[in-house]
């Protein structure tokens, strides 16, 4: 699937969730509904954290240098990760602290006093959260689409997994559990208002933050696989192996390594056994045509790094390094 990322997706989320944290503070501030400051919490989290995506985009696009051969490109996913941190302490936890001390010292609903009438603070904080929720949507209505143009046609959860846009994950997950936590909090207002019952709004809170800390360990987790060079696109690899496998004068491909070091970053890491008859001249020029080949069919991949060896030594070799990797009595 495509790998491409969106500056302008990531700005249209920053600006909708400022917006909606503000208006989502003043509620809280007026009302002080636990529900309502969980959920300024975390969209002004949400804020933050589209400001450190912006900055590892940019950071991301740093050409190579001879301190740096490969560039900044996995920058994007450190920072990615950094978000996803963010969210799960400055969103989840927080907003949790805030919902026991709701639970543990509740505020009865009040009618306020606004341009000079009475609203009753559920329905008030209700009409907030719809605003909000309005604003939202067109920030997740973005990240959707992007996130639906780049799995062609896979079922959401696999494009989900096998994504390498970490910008448009972000910012899906996050509007997800946005607009999650709306529901939620807007659920627990209107029941508010219907029953009276204080520790509501508190029970709200708590589930708030349980999404949250559910949304960051999804993301927690799939920027933790691009980071350690996860090979998320299955497909891209296939492409590959048949692509090289075309080519007259490689017998087989012994060993293919695909990995993703940010949106328009793959480094490609092939071992070949050509034909014994051909000389060194022509293992040049072969070298040259696959590489070529590749580049010119798949534009995100920039590196490409070809080896030739025996297929009997290259099974030899990956059989010791397995053999390394296998874990030992004492460290079970």
């Amino acid at each position: 699937m495509s790998a491409g990322g969106s500056t302008k997706v990531v700005i249209t989320a920053m600006c909708s969730n400022l917006g909606v944290a503000l208006v989502k503070l003043a509620a809280a501030l007026l009302t002080g509904s636990g529900a309502m400051m969980s959920e300024a919490i975390h969209t002004f989290v949400d804020t933050g954290n589209q400001i450190l995506m912006l900055i590892g985009m940019k950071r991301s696009q740093i050409p190579p240098s001879k301190q740096y051969p490969f560039g900044h490109h996995r920058e994007l996913y450190i920072w990615g990760f950094i978000v996803a941190s963010v969210l799960f302490f400055g969103g989840g936890v927080m907003a949790i602290f805030n919902a026991v001390h709701h639970l543990l010292h509740p505020d009865a609903p009040e009618h306020l006093r606004i341009f000079g009438h009475e609203i009753y603070e559920p329905l008030f904080n209700s009409i907030v959260l719809i605003i909000g929720g309005a604003m939202e949507f067109s920030s997740l209505r973005a990240a959707w689409k992007e996130f639906t143009d780049d799995a062609e046609g896979l079922n959401p959860f696999r494009a989900f997994r096998e994504s390498t846009n970490a910008s448009t994950l972000v910012v899906l997950v996050e509007d997800v559990s946005a607009m999650v936590g709306l529901g939620i909090a807007l659920l627990s207002q209107i029941l508010i208002a219907l029953t009276g019952w204080w520790w509501i709004d508190g029970t709200a809170s708590l589930l708030i933050g349980f999404v949250l800390l559910i949304a960051s360990y999804a993301l927690v987790r799939e920027m933790f696989g691009l980071n350690i060079g996860e090979n998320s696109d299955p497909e891209l690899a296939e492409s590959i192996r048949e692509l090289v496998s075309s080519h007259a004068g490689v017998e087989h491909i012994n060993e293919l390594i695909v990995e993703h070091r940010g949106p328009h970053s793959v480094l490609v890491l092939l071992s070949v056994d050509g034909r014994d008859s051909a000389s060194l001249g022509d293992g040049e020029k072969l070298v040259t045509r696959i590489e070529n080949s590749i580049k010119s069919q798949h534009e995100e991949v920039n590196r490409v790094f070809i080896e030739f060896q025996s297929k009997k030594d290259s099974d030899q070799a990956i059989a010791v390094l397995m053999e390394d990797y296998e874990p030992h009595e004492e460290a079970v």
